[in-house]
């Protein structure tokens, strides 16, 4: 029963490592089409005179490792629905990509945490179906004994 107990432990663990591994990784990719939106705009002349979310948080001369991590920080925060504020879109091209990304990010984040809690549940009750078990036993074994073990 103990190893049952664990591999189905080790089954949730698992898949919240999976789940962080998906929100990390859609984080990053979305920073990046989200950078590659910026640039886009700016060379194609719809936002140059516009102040822009690149420009503004002087992203362009930053190394792209610096880049990359600030972009999965803008849309992990914006994915989750949190917004800190200290990232934010600064044209209105910006602005309107930006709401769709926040409803997509609602989905995401009510998938996550209905997983989540779906997760916490289970594990809660690893151990109750055996409880029960044992107290069934348990009245089966009184009932054999009072009825002098037929």
């Amino acid at each position: 029963m103990a190893k049952l107990n664990w591999i189905l432990f080790a089954t949730k663990i698992h898949r919240a490592i999976q789940l962080i591994t998906i929100v990390l990784s859609l984080s990053y990719f979305v920073g990046l089409l989200w950078y590659l939106k910026v640039e886009i705009a700016v060379h194609k002349e719809f936002s140059e005179a516009e102040d822009n979310f690149v420009t503004n948080f002087n992203l362009n001369t930053k190394s792209f490792s610096h880049l990359a991590i600030t972009l999965t920080y803008f849309m992990f925060t914006s994915l989750s629905t949190v917004g800190l504020g200290d990232f934010h879109p600064r044209s209105d091209l910006e602005r309107v990509v930006g709401a769709f990304i926040l409803l997509f990010g609602v989905m995401i984040t009510s998938y996550i945490m209905e997983n989540f809690s779906e997760m916490l549940i289970q594990i809660q009750n690893f151990n109750h179906t055996f409880e029960d078990s044992v107290q069934l036993s348990l009245f089966l074994g009184t009932l054999r004994r009072f009825n002098g073990n037929q």
